[in-house]
């Protein structure tokens, strides 16, 4: 702490931050600062010495409390903005501030609303971000950033999918400040023109831009180009879902994002160049030079945070050497979070503000204590060692936080880490070097293919690693489990890097209390049971029968891949086995199929997928406890009546919304519970 005062103002206005956001009140902010403001007048107005001496706490709490108050004030700052659009406006105008690119049915859009337009061609000031979707042709392909369209305002507020356990995307589109989403199809909206945003970040974006279609028009291979652009400028929309996942699952998913070992990385290539100024007697001069370098550098990567907080760190400790000053990481580090936090204190929900910043605190905390143990005398292995000690060191405080996030632990990590990290300094400056001769037009095949052989490398490596056995384990863990590892963390840490043996005492008590904790109150696991999940696209089932887990989907044409990912978090929390595609005719424990008929844990299932039952009749109606109705049916609930007695109706996602609307209208009318997937959520029925 004394080495480090930033950690003093640091962690009070974490906590500030995190109460307002989970907890949001107008009074408590008022009424730390006035706590923090008694807690100072205790430590002040006392005259006699031994008094003050003995209330020399007071000073800290209140700081504490300030900053705290602090916290909590710059969330309420940022709240104040989320507030909802006004009505009675029929058009606005709003600018592209990113596109995303093609996915799936659709062209995400990133804007933000500047002018609402009322019927009397009355505008209004506006500065509300909003998620476009917008239906794939030319014109939505060729938007850019600083373009300006026109449409007719039709938003819904970001919500969230509403299978278990996915992701909650609303709070994170929230603390993006994107409140609000809409399709456009292709004649509901106009582009109207082109101009650039005049702030800084926006002049950033738009070189970002410059440099991706300078990297996209290179002669390399497609995964090559992508892997470039993810490594040099952090873009990886380029990148597909499958390799994304390889990465993850090799651990080498912190090499994808822009981050302080790539900016490490640009600082030592910088030094390298700037070397020559030291047999100049010229050294200090190299500090200006290679701050100037290093947040040229963010401005090209569109100053994205994690590269700015990388940047203000060097900063300071260059700052340092420059003035003659010792530097305590740890101070810089907490330096460089308080000031981005104090600019936008959703920052700290960014899970790679979380993962950057824990990653160099386990650097600056478990190297010393590991390398003390693992180098020798040899300068071979020390290198060696030091590449693994930095992973290892890496991975103790952010392993955790990435299997939360990701349920993810990548088994071979260390070894991969050894393959790739010690390459990258030559892969991001070969990777430069194509870059500036493609820019000055000096086009080196030999440059190219050197470019091309290296990125393969690394795709090779990863590819390599998830194709094994037992690569990676999944794992679910809860935010208590969190505390439990920092707390554990806390306490080795004292036990052995400063040598306090009686913390071991306190860890071992710390582990014990969640341990009886998870005994009293055990994780509640499902067994059996049945799920029709919100997917837009395809009808997708999920049968759960104890160790028997199925996937089935009755549409022609079933994208399993995607239905493995829908499911993933949910089969993961509840320990069940890679899920099997079922057929159209399965027999296997509790669950039947034979098309359209399903038998399920004694449940009768009809899956409605053609009008062949019209105009028929039975004088015996057979029972169904379910009929899910599929995109291919075309006819009425009531062609069912004089053959089947239904007692619930379900409407998957995929299912148009005139379509699904009239269907359960319908069911009203003919007074049969009816659960449309796409309003009321996924359908889940497990125990």
């Amino acid at each position: 702490m004394q080495s480090a005062p930033f950690i003093r103002l640091t962690v009070p206005f974490i906590i500030g931050i995190c109460i307002q956001d989970f907890r949001p009140t107008a009074e408590l902010p008022l009424a730390c600062v006035l706590w923090a403001v008694a807690a100072l007048l205790c430590g002040i107005i006392p005259r006699n010495a031994v008094v003050r001496f003995r209330l020399r706490p007071a000073f800290g709490i209140s700081v504490f409390l300030f900053f705290c108050a602090a916290g909590m004030f710059s969330v309420q700052l940022r709240q104040q903005l989320e507030a909802p659009l006004p009505d009675g406006y029929t058009r606005c105008i709003a600018r592209i501030d990113d596109n995303k690119g093609e996915k799936g049915r659709s062209i995400a859009c990133t804007a933000t609303i500047k002018q609402l337009i009322a019927p009397e061609q009355k505008y209004r000031r506006c500065e509300q971000k909003i998620q476009l979707y917008f239906q794939p042709n030319s014109s939505s392909r060729a938007l850019i950033l600083g373009d300006y369209i026109i449409f007719t305002p039709n938003l819904s507020p970001v919500s969230n999918s509403s299978n278990p356990e996915s992701f909650d995307y609303a709070s994170y589109a929230r603390r993006k400040g994107i409140l609000y989403s809409q399709y456009l199809p292709e004649q509901s909206w106009r582009r109207l023109g082109h101009l650039p945003e005049k702030n800084l970040k926006a002049k950033a974006l738009q070189y970002r831009n410059g440099w991706i279609n300078l990297i996209s028009g290179m002669p390399l291979q497609e995964e090559s180009l992508a892997l470039l652009n993810a490594l040099l400028l952090g873009n990886t929309d380029m990148i597909t879902s499958h390799r994304r996942e390889a990465f993850s699952e090799a651990g080498l998913s912190h090499i994808l994002a822009v981050s302080g070992l790539h900016t490490g990385i640009i600082w030592w290539l910088l030094a390298g160049l700037f070397y020559p100024l030291t047999r100049l007697n010229l050294s200090r001069l190299r500090y200006p030079f290679l701050i100037a370098g290093l947040w040229v550098y963010a401005f090209v990567t569109g100053l994205s945070p994690s590269v700015v907080r990388a940047c203000i760190m060097a900063t300071f400790i260059l700052t340092g050497s420059l003035i003659r000053r010792k530097v305590n990481l740890l101070n810089s580090l907490f330096a460089a979070a308080f000031f981005m936090l104090l600019y936008q204190p959703y920052y700290l929900f960014d899970i790679g503000f979380q993962l950057s910043y824990l990653a160099v605190l386990s650097i600056a905390l478990f190297y010393p204590v590991i390398a003390r143990k693992v180098m020798g005398k040899s300068a071979f292995r020390n290198k060696i060692a030091g590449i693994l000690t930095v992973s290892l060191a890496a991975q103790i405080g952010t392993l955790p936080v990435a299997a939360y996030y990701f349920h993810t632990v990548p088994i071979l990590f260390l070894f991969t880490n050894m393959l790739v990290v010690p390459l990258l300094p030559i892969i991001l400056g070969v990777g430069i070097l194509t870059c500036t001769a493609t820019g000055l037009h000096f086009h080196l095949s030999w440059l190219y293919h050197l470019t091309d052989a290296l990125l393969h490398y690394v795709i090779s490596v990863t590819e390599h690693t998830s194709s094994l056995p037992g690569h990676v384990w999944h794992v679910w863990l809860e935010p208590r489990h969190l505390i439990l590892y920092g707390g554990i963390l806390y306490f080795l840490y004292h036990a052995v890097a400063l040598r306090k043996k009686r913390h071991i005492v306190f860890g071992w008590i710390f582990a014990l209390f969640f341990l009886i904790y998870d005994t009293i109150v055990p994780l509640k696991r499902v067994s059996t049971g049945w799920i029709v999940y919100q997917d837009n696209t395809q009808t997708v089932l999920h049968f759960i029968d104890r160790k028997n887990n199925f996937l089935y989907s009755p549409d022609s044409v079933a994208d399993y891949e995607s239905i493995r990912k829908t499911s993933s978090n949910f089969r993961i929390k509840n320990r069940l086995p890679e899920p099997v595609a079922a057929t159209d005719t399965l027999l296997s424990g509790n669950l039947f199929i034979r098309r359209p008929y399903i038998f399920f844990d004694h449940k009768r299932i009809l899956v409605l997928d053609s009008v062949s039952w019209r105009n028929k009749t039975s004088e015996y109606h057979l029972p169904l406890d379910y009929v899910v109705i599929t995109s291919a049916y075309k006819g009425r609930i009531a062609d069912l009546q004089p053959l089947f007695s239904i007692k619930q109706v379900i409407i998957p996602a995929n299912i148009s919304y005139f379509k699904s609307y009239g269907l359960e209208r319908e069911c009203r009318q003919l007074h049969i519970p009816c659960h449309a997937v796409r309003s009321a959520g996924a359908w889940v029925e497990v125990r």
